[in-house]
């Protein structure tokens, strides 16, 4: 590892859109394959809201709207986990950079407001976790 590498801010590597190298590990792609109008398109991981699985199917969301992926939701935490993705619902998974505000429902239920003003649930036993990543 290069020294000025070891203090490079995190911020950077996730706007930069590619995390740093573990040693003797492959750096994470910043774009996911989907099925579009009988293509494989690289959809940038920056565009991506959420991600749900409905059933076996595993949904991307974006402004523009959903689109399907091949990978399993638990694939895809994996994948996105250097981006900011977080596991807020054992059915959701969403972008850390596209959320607006956490809405208390009851001392233990929340939502997760996203721009646009969709909701994304937040388990009660993920909003530890959550408090602890965001400081609240």
């Amino acid at each position: 590892m290069m020294p000025h590498a070891a203090s490079r801010d995190v911020s950077g590597l996730l706007a930069e859109g590619v995390a740093e190298p573990v040693a003797g590990a492959e750096p994470a792609l910043d774009r996911l394959p989907v099925r579009l109008d009988g293509e494989i398109r690289l959809l940038p991981v920056a565009e991506v809201l959420y991600c749900y699985a409905n059933g076996d199917r595993t949904m991307l969301v974006t402004r523009g709207g959903e689109l399907r992926s091949h990978l399993s939701l638990s694939r895809l935490a994996e994948r996105l986990e250097p981006f900011r993705f977080f596991r807020c619902h054992r059915a959701y998974l969403v972008n850390l950079g596209h959320v607006c505000s956490v809405i208390p429902w009851t001392r233990n239920a929340f939502s997760l407001t996203l721009e646009g003003g969709k909701e994304v649930p937040l388990s009660k036993h993920r909003a530890g976790e959550l408090r602890k990543l965001l400081g609240w």
